[in-house]
């Protein structure tokens, strides 16, 4: 026996291998027959196991933050591209200007100008009016019925004398067209103008009864009144004609 096992042990050696390998690839075959049957039945009817989706929320929280970037401030109180504005007040303490300009006048009041004509009393055929511009002083005068007059405003083209001793007088406006009644107690009376009262906090400036063309300096800039409404101002900075327009909440 030991004989033979010396003479022939290669030969059972490779037996032992080719054994080896059949029973491997016997195995193997099954194995590939399993895993098919396993997939055929994933694909054509529910999976066993259900498979849990990976929670992302983190990541698509990343991303959203490089999709939707915070917003820059680059204007009003951001000091980066706008430097702050020191200034010794009064009293000597140091005040810090965030807004300064156009932007900083305050419209504390609006005032009207009226433009008038009042009926003052009759002197036989004349009738005396006094005239108020809207700039200006007062000027009286004595008119007759139907008279034109190039430095008037206005003709008279009716009259009514009461027994009494009082008069209604018809006027034509002539810049207006209008036609109008005057009385001794009624005079005619329009809005001719507007005048502005202002406050500059960042010089504690206060400008009072401002008109049309007027000028006000802000912080070493001047600026010019080009319009006053009954609730509104516009400015305009002389050097770089920007206009700004300061709203006011108590109109007439």
């Amino acid at each position: 026996m030991m004989r033979f096992l010396k003479k022939h042990y290669e030969k059972i050696i490779l037996s032992v291998i080719l054994l080896g390998l059949g029973a491997t690839a016997v195995w193997f075959s099954g194995a590939v027959q399993e895993a098919q049957s396993q997939a055929n039945a994933d694909i054509g009817g529910e999976r066993k196991t259900k498979w849990t989706p990976l929670d992302l929320t983190p990541e698509r929280k990343a991303l959203d933050t490089f999709n939707k970037p915070p917003t820059v401030t680059l204007t009003g109180q951001h000091n980066l591209f706008n430097p702050v504005t020191w200034k010794m007040q009064r009293d000597g303490s140091i005040k810090k200007i965030l807004v300064q300009g156009a932007a900083a006048l305050l419209v504390t009041n609006i005032t009207p100008i009226y433009y008038s004509i009042a009926y003052n009393r009759k002197a036989f055929d004349s009738y005396m009016l006094t005239v108020t511009p809207g700039s200006g002083r007062p000027s009286s005068g004595f008119s007759r019925l139907n008279e034109k007059d190039k430095t008037k405003n206005y003709i008279i083209t009716g009259t009514n004398d009461a027994p009494d001793g009082t008069s209604t007088l018809t006027l034509s406006i002539i810049d207006t067209g209008e036609t109008v009644t005057l009385t001794t107690n009624n005079p005619y009376k329009r809005i001719d103008s507007f005048t502005a009262d202002f406050q500059y906090p960042p010089d504690t400036a206060v400008f009072n009864r401002q008109r049309v063309n007027d000028t006000l300096p802000l912080s070493g800039e001047m600026y010019k009144i080009i319009a006053i409404t009954n609730n509104a101002v516009r400015v305009q900075d002389i050097r770089t004609s920007q206009q700004t327009t300061i709203e006011w909440s108590g109109a007439h």
